[in-house]
């Protein structure tokens, strides 16, 4: 189960407005929903309506499919470009902070050793040759144009399982509890933990 947070700072010196982002959660294929909290639907004076005569572009439809809906939350789940999609509204005030989440379960589990896609992991953990062991990865898509932005992410790690190597090394630090990753978000980041039942 994974929980993602996205924290906003609206810092304007120079206007009183809220600040409106419509945020996206893109996450494996076939993911589910099981929480979101955060979220807050503008107002119906923020938006303007459609045009008569405008139309839905063809490639909306191509592209998005409508998945479902979070009723606490008011969540829309789509799936768009091989990704489950989680969207909703933050508003952020001036000089406020605003900040929201989201939990969901992924469709694989990286303690199922059995899985393990690696044939030397898949033979050395059916031999028992070795403790068995896993590799969790993650891969975090920068959106062009975010700006001053910090990833972290903390890796849980069970009791009788410890982290044996991570990537990137640098930006890696180990607990008693796993692993925390933390860095810049000015392109793609990849973080990476193996760990081993002790």
């Amino acid at each position: 189960i994974n929980t993602v947070s996205v924290i906003r700072t609206h810092s304007s010196d120079t206007s009183e407005d809220s600040n409106l982002a419509y945020a996206r959660f893109y996450v494996p294929e076939g993911s589910e929903l099981i929480d979101a909290a955060g979220f807050t639907f503008p107002a119906e004076s923020d938006f303007h309506a459609p045009l008569e005569y405008a139309v839905q572009h063809p490639s909306l439809t191509e592209t998005v499919t409508e998945q479902g809906y979070h009723e606490q939350s008011g969540t829309r789940i789509t799936a768009e470009f091989g990704k489950t999609v989680f969207g909703n509204w933050m508003v952020t005030k001036s000089h406020q902070t605003s900040v929201a989440r989201v939990t969901y379960k992924l469709p694989f589990t990286a303690f199922d050793t059995a899985t393990t896609h690696h044939p030397l992991m898949k033979a050395a953990n059916a031999l028992g040759v070795h403790k068995p062991a896993f590799n969790y990865g993650v891969v975090i898509q920068r959106q062009s144009g975010l700006r001053n932005t910090t990833i972290q992410s903390h890796v849980v790690i069970p009791p009788a399982w410890r982290a044996i190597w991570m990537t990137p090394a640098e930006h890696s630090e180990q607990f008693s509890d796993g692993v925390k990753f933390e860095q810049p978000f000015a392109k793609d980041a990849f973080f990476g933990v193996t760990a081993q039942r002790k």
